[in-house]
């Protein structure tokens, strides 16, 4: 919930009307924390008990994760090593069954193929983005169903759902997705037991305060998709909005960008690209590249050419 200036009017009955919405409007906020607290809880309880998890990610080629991370991690490989690395749950299991071009229908007619037949215990979905397209235009009333469909059927495996918003283009096109961005969020908002992993919004305030990151997120010669960089940025907020944010090796990781001098001009401390990337800023960042098989270790003052 965003905090805003709360006016003030000399007019008695005015002011009061005013400090009666104030109010209203800090019980909400004080809910709203409160049941995010609880879904919060949920999760930590599995995370912090002794059993071996399965975690499935489902979604479309952005959580699939292929072709346009150029053969670097994606989402799903980053949590896994969240998980072994920084929290020691070394029988967990991650499974991804993201399919490209997936929509909810498709998705609803696969559903023993992408989820019942693994028996997870907690299940991330991303979806949206190739439903919003022209040529197949779900729509609101046919996305909302089909959502509540998929939660359902996750639901009735004894999974935890956490729904994630589609992201924003590179260049702002197809603005129709922010509104399957929308409609999600008011799907979670009718289950208490719903997580919502909001990006679309939380992408384009980065792209606001920051351009310079826009290249970096989606610097794959595509405007659809975040390369690893994005990638990274969206295991950030997952583990942000589910509670599991964790100050550990995931927690700092840093990929080679191969920005050039040329996307920028300005001179960009280090401590201002990690915050764009809602990452942890520190002087002197561990970097890692493909896959973590080379280190190296840098003090990025801005992007220099390679």
């Amino acid at each position: 919930m965003s905090h805003h200036h709360v006016p003030h009017s000399d007019d008695p009955k005015v002011q009061a009307h005013i400090e009666r919405l104030e109010r209203r409007d800090k019980t909400v906020e004080h809910l709203f924390r409160r049941c995010l607290h609880l879904l919060e809880q949920a999760i930590a309880e599995l995370v912090d008990g002794d059993e071996p998890l399965t975690w499935l990610f489902m979604g479309d080629s952005i959580t699939h994760g292929a072709r346009y991370t150029f053969g670097r991690d994606s989402i799903s490989q980053m949590f896994e090593k969240f998980l072994k690395d920084d929290l020691g749950r070394t029988d967990d299991i991650v499974i991804n069954t993201a399919v490209s071009s997936a929509d909810t229908n498709d998705t609803i007619t696969e559903l023993e193929a992408r989820l019942t037949r693994y028996q997870p215990d907690v299940v991330s979905i991303m979806i949206g983005t190739n439903d919003s397209a022209t040529h197949i235009n779900v729509g609101e009333t046919k996305y909302k169903e089909n959502l509540r469909t998929i939660i359902a059927a996750i639901k009735a495996e004894g999974a935890k759902v956490i729904l994630r918003t589609p992201v924003p283009t590179k260049d702002g096109t197809r603005p129709e997705i922010g509104n399957y961005a929308d409609w999600m969020g008011e799907v979670a908002d009718e289950y208490e037991d719903v997580i919502l992993v909001e990006q679309y919004d939380s992408m384009r305030d980065v792209f606001t305060a920051a351009p310079y990151m826009i290249p970096v997120l989606f610097n794959s010669g595509d405007y659809l998709h975040p390369t690893t960089e994005g990638q990274l940025w969206m295991l950030d907020r997952f583990l942000e909005e589910t509670g599991m944010s964790h100050d550990g090796y995931l927690a700092n990781l840093w990929y080679e960008t191969g920005a050039t001098s040329e996307i920028s001009d300005a001179e960009i401390p280090a401590a201002h690209v990690l915050e764009a990337l809602l990452l942890h800023p520190q002087d002197g960042v561990e970097g890692v590249h493909e896959q973590g098989i080379q280190f190296r270790q840098s003090i990025i003052h801005g992007f220099t050419s390679r």
